[in-house]
């Protein structure tokens, strides 16, 4: 319904205007998921002044991020399973527990997401 402009200045003379709004589209993609990645695990603020524990640091980070989307792909459902990195870990790691003693015994009872419960007791092989 409304015209859409856009404006994008570059050093390359040559190629189509096409493929230079479609290369910067991929760059906006790349940015969005680093800034999800820095917002949702925490990591805007390195922990340490050595360079070398930091560097540590990220790279954890990124394998905790590698395998948090391996698992959605694998094995979450795409229509339950939530967008947001930040809501994936609420989900999945901050489960309330209750722990209940009977018969000299604790049980551990898991609070999971209703649309969940089968991918859990999948894994948890019940």
């Amino acid at each position: 319904m409304f015209w859409r402009y856009a404006f994008l200045t570059a050093n390359e003379q040559d190629g189509s205007a096409q493929l230079a709004f479609e290369r910067h589209r991929l760059k906006g993609d790349k940015e969005r998921v680093l800034s999800e990645l820095l917002s949702d695990l925490d990591l805007h603020h390195p922990p340490c002044a050595n360079l070398n524990a930091n560097r540590s640091f990220y790279t954890l980070a990124v394998l905790a991020w590698n395998v948090l989307q391996a698992l959605k792909l694998l094995h979450l459902p795409e229509t339950g399973s939530p967008k947001l990195m930040r809501t994936r870990l609420r989900h999945l790691l901050l489960i309330p527990v209750e722990l209940k003693r009977h018969a000299r015994g604790l049980k551990a009872c898991l609070y999971a997401p209703a649309g969940w419960v089968a991918w859990w007791r999948g894994g948890a092989g019940c």
